[in-house]
């Protein structure tokens, strides 16, 4: 006669998140979401097509640049903080930039904004299909592809919350998969403290995910032993932290150059902001503006009710994991002061797959239909009107056919100045830039950034070029007149393309071919 030996303790306590329970989730199959992951990923990749080949925005550009500059120097900081140019984003950002543009130029940094929003509408569908929801994958799938390409949220483009949201919710995926089992793989904790700081390298204000990872590990600990969780996923954090670290303390610009590069910038680029003529109060607006359009206060609140329908129903663990991602997401946003629209990316993640989880309890089929067609109508009728009006602008004629001046007149070893502010234009002369410093707001923040620029102008190294994007005085800046009086005696005008100077040194002799005309309405766009 046998006999069943009790389970230990620790084995019989009750789940941190029961598993997924039986029922109406279970009777759609894995071959149905799957279908509907596919598709989704496919709607994500069809909306963004007519963006493929636009010329690079701003921040595009300037990462694109500024990390041909970080692979040009392997990874040395040559003066600056990547290879001999400076920029306040992480490393792992700007090599991921770099790579793109060394293997696809604008195509490539483009495809990465592919791949992203491909990826994230990936993981947002095995979130909801690994904690029970297989009913919301249509619904997450759908709400994701349409988000991340969303003009009002600056979707369809490169930036870098895109790539940040993705990797978190992966952390995301790992945490809700460790919630769920029995026991965990040290490696996998491990690798959600290397993911989770991986955001971070991407996008400074992503804590979300050391957030879902600390408190989805404490959770866990409770079963397993904090030698299984938390011991492994700070050992991740630390590897990831240590390894940056190492590189800014050997060939990088140094510990505390970078430190101050990464947070005391954006505290100093705050400060700064506050005697810009556009008041913050003005940004904050046009966030609130462009998250309405993109219909995410409808999903806040969905958000906020799937979170309540977890802990009713004794998923208690996934309810605190879903808060804090949420949570930290918002702080993210609304905690840095700058306002940019495409900062509402790093939500779109957690409020898609929470907003399913609501729409998924509703009773009847044709109510959760009705509730998807009317945000997706919703979301369509508030992009049209954006793609409408700035569709012209999309093309940037005035960047590219300024720069393409310098870029049809160059010498190989030609640098250039772009004053003050167009980062993508100085990408798209092909030529080496003569400056550290491509964006306006360092001229404002880092301090003595323009004595630097007057000296650099009244050195015989000074750039070959010129583009007078802005006059010197603008943004309140060259109040001595020293800028203006170095740029009008060392350099002469040699073309004007929508009312922007192409400036050549003095000296040069050189004839300039190939400046184009462009219409008034093409240099308004």
């Amino acid at each position: 006669m046998s006999t069943t030996l009790p389970a230990p303790e620790r084995l019989r306590r009750p789940s941190i998140s029961a598993p997924p329970e039986s029922g109406p989730d279970t009777r759609t199959s894995t071959r149905v979401a799957l279908s509907w992951t596919i598709g989704a990923i496919a709607l994500a990749l069809t909306l963004r097509l007519p963006y493929l080949q636009l010329p690079l925005r701003v921040d595009e550009g300037g990462l694109a640049l500024v990390g041909r500059s970080f692979l040009a120097a392997h990874g040395h900081a040559v003066g600056s903080l990547y290879g001999d140019l400076w920029i306040d984003r992480p490393p792992l950002l700007v090599l991921i930039y770099g790579m793109a543009d060394w293997l696809g130029g604008a195509v490539g940094v483009r495809l990465v904004g592919a791949v992203a929003a491909a990826g994230m509408v990936a993981t947002t569908c095995a979130i909801a299909t690994r904690i029970g929801a297989r009913r919301a994958v249509p619904y997450v799938g759908v709400v994701t592809a349409l988000l991340t390409s969303a003009p009002r949220l600056s979707g369809p483009f490169a930036y870098p919350e895109l790539l940040a949201a993705t990797v978190t919710a992966v952390v995301v995926l790992l945490c809700c998969t460790a919630l769920q089992e029995s026991t965990t793989p040290r490696s996998r904790w491990f690798a959600i403290g290397l993911l989770a700081v991986s955001a971070l390298l991407l996008k400074q204000s992503f804590l979300d995910g050391l957030a879902v990872g600390a408190v989805s590990a404490l959770l866990v600990a409770r079963r397993v032993g904090w030698t299984r969780t938390l011991l492994p996923y700070a050992g991740g954090v630390a590897a990831a932290l240590l390894a940056t670290l190492a590189w800014a303390a050997t060939i990088g610009p140094g510990v505390r150059a970078f430190t101050w590069a990464m947070f005391g910038f954006r505290i100093a680029g705050v400060h700064a902001l506050t005697t810009s003529p556009i008041p913050m109060s003005a940004r904050f607006h046009r966030l609130l503006v462009a998250s309405y359009d993109a219909g995410l206060p409808v999903l806040l609140p969905a958000a906020a009710i799937a979170i309540a329908i977890l802990w009713r129903r004794r998923r208690r663990g996934l309810a605190v994991l879903f808060t804090a991602w949420l949570g930290a997401g918002l702080v993210g946003v609304l905690g840095g002061g700058y306002y940019w629209s495409h900062y509402m990316l790093q939500l779109v993640p957690a409020v898609a797959v929470l907003g399913g989880v609501a729409t998924a309890q509703l009773p009847k089929r044709w109510l959760r239909v009705s509730v998807a067609v009317v945000f997706v109508v919703f979301v369509v009728a508030t992009s049209l009107p954006t793609v409408v009006r700035e569709r012209s602008h999309l093309h940037q004629a005035s960047v590219t056919a300024t720069a393409g001046v310098v870029a049809a007149n160059r010498r190989p070893d030609d640098r250039v100045l772009v004053l003050y502010s167009r980062a993508n234009a100085a990408y798209y002369t092909h030529a080496q830039p003569a400056f550290a410093y491509q964006w306006s707001l360092m001229y404002l923040a880092v301090p003595g950034v323009e004595a630097r620029l007057d000296a650099l102008l009244a050195s015989r190294s000074r750039p070959d070029w010129i583009i007078r994007w802005q006059r010197p005085e603008h943004f309140g800046l060259d109040r001595s007149g020293d800028t203006a009086v170095l740029v009008d005696t060392g350099y002469r005008r040699v073309a004007t393309v929508c009312g922007r100077d192409v400036l050549l040194r003095r000296e040069d002799p050189r004839t300039i071919h190939g400046v184009p005309q462009l219409t008034a309405e093409a240099c308004r766009a």
